[in-house]
């Protein structure tokens, strides 16, 4: 059971208020924004010591308390209407000076973003292996290459399968996303911050993939796939930070699927929040607890553990309901690495790698559908000896209907005695021979 503790904070006459509200209680006080220096962990501290005023730290300890006495976990829910206060690192809040969140008063108390006027979609029930494309824009490889190698243990384990996608535009992303049911999307590309008073088309914060794409586009590419259920938006450096995180609570507003926007982190630290993360995910963990396991993780690394923000629909947390995966016979063909398509769809450049051998995916079998037995090919079994035992045989054949029929024989010849002549003198007639008689 969950207990979402709301944390509201609004604009009032020319300054802001917070309210929290959980459990049928509700507390109220004002809220002086403080003045931050630009350090995430001391921003984050400042900011949890003005929205927790004494109100209202009270009440929190006061819900945690009955939660623990139930058996129940609790939920941060942090809502931030005032545009300007989207951007501030909320996620590195502490609970005054003693207690620090990092990353949660307990494992299971999680922080997310709620946006009311999401409707989140549907619990998605699923048979493992869960679907992770990793699209990159070029030159973006690096924080790829070592997520790909983090996420090794869960592929063989077949709780994932990791498709990779290079130098990706907004058409090969279709392709990818088309090419099996996809469940996960992590998008590494350069990212620029929304401007006002520009052009239209710089209303809207901007990722670059092959070309700009802002939220609503990707929001257009991503509805057809209906078993998508969270998109991963990842920084390429320092200067791609604020507008990932820009672009990810935008994508969730237009698309209502959960998203996560990654900060400036070094590879092995995005990696290892990530792996901790999607593989949470593929046990079937809420998206709240396996984002504060990987921030728990994070904190084990000494990284940048508030550097994380999801935002997610109102009650949607729980993305998937995993299945009993069925038993893997030795028979089971795996999965061969090819390209997406000799020629893909819209003709893009980008080159689309599948990861290691996995399972298939399957068809759910009919009513009327009949098993057939299944056939176990021996390994030794390889074509040149296949060849050679039917050589073999065709021998043996032949030789055994000769040995059963054999060719009927000549019968012997008789010999001819030697033909005598003998040469008399002229005029003189054998003794033995009989005297000629003339008839007239």
């Amino acid at each position: 059971m969950v207990i979402p503790f709301q944390i509201v904070v609004e604009a009032r006459g020319e300054g802001y208020v917070v309210r929290a509200a959980s459990a049928g209680r509700s507390a109220e006080a004002a809220l002086e924004v403080p003045d931050l220096k630009g350090e995430l962990g001391a921003d984050g501290a400042a900011l949890g010591q003005a929205i927790f005023a004494p109100p209202i730290r009270q009440m929190l300890m006061d819900v945690a308390q009955e939660a623990d006495d139930a058996g129940a976990r609790m939920q941060i829910q942090l809502r931030l209407p005032p545009a300007e206060f989207n951007t501030l690192p909320w996620e590195w809040m502490t609970l005054g000076s003693s207690t620090l969140w990092q990353p949660a008063l307990r494992d299971d108390y999680a922080l997310v973003r709620i946006n009311p006027a999401v409707l989140a979609p549907p619990t998605l029930a699923v048979t493992p292996p869960l679907r992770l494309v990793i699209a990159t824009a070029p030159g973006c490889d690096r924080q790829a290459d070592v997520l790909g190698v983090a996420l090794a243990s869960e592929v063989r384990a077949r709780r994932l399968i990791v498709d990779r996608l290079r130098d990706a535009d907004p058409d090969a992303l279709a392709d990818a996303l088309a090419e099996e049911p996809c469940h996960l999307l992590y998008l590494i590309a350069p990212a620029l911050s929304s401007t006002r008073g520009g052009p239209a088309r710089a209303a809207q914060p901007r990722m670059r993939l092959g070309r700009n794409i802002d939220p609503l586009a990707l929001t257009r590419i991503i509805a057809e796939y209906p078993d998508l259920r969270m998109v991963t938006v990842a920084a390429d450096g320092p200067e791609s930070e604020a507008g990932v995180m820009e672009f990810a609570a935008m994508l969730h507003a237009s698309s209502g699927v959960a998203t996560l926007g990654l900060g400036n982190f070094e590879p092995s630290n995005a990696a290892g929040f990530c792996a901790t993360c999607f593989g949470a995910l593929a046990t079937g963990e809420p998206v709240d607890l396996a984002v504060t396991y990987g921030r728990a993780r994070l904190a084990e690394m000494a990284g940048a553990w508030g550097a994380a923000q999801l935002s997610v629909g109102n009650g949607g947390e729980t993305l998937f309901r995993i299945g009993t995966p069925a038993p893997i016979t030795p028979s089971a063909p795996a999965r061969s690495s090819r390209p997406l398509r000799s020629e893909p769809r819209r003709r893009s450049k980008a080159t689309y790698t599948p990861n290691d051998p996995v399972r298939p995916v399957r068809r759910e079998p009919e009513a009327d559908d009949v098993p057939l037995p299944s056939i176990s090919i021996p390994s030794w079994l390889t074509p040149k000896v296949a060849a050679l035992i039917v050589a073999g045989l065709i021998l043996v054949i032949l030789v055994s209907q000769n040995l059963s029929h054999p060719e009927p024989t000549a019968p012997p010849a008789t010999p001819t005695p030697p033909l005598v002549v003998t040469i008399m003198p002229s005029g003189t007639v054998p003794s033995d021979m009989p005297t000629p008689t003339m008839v007239p």
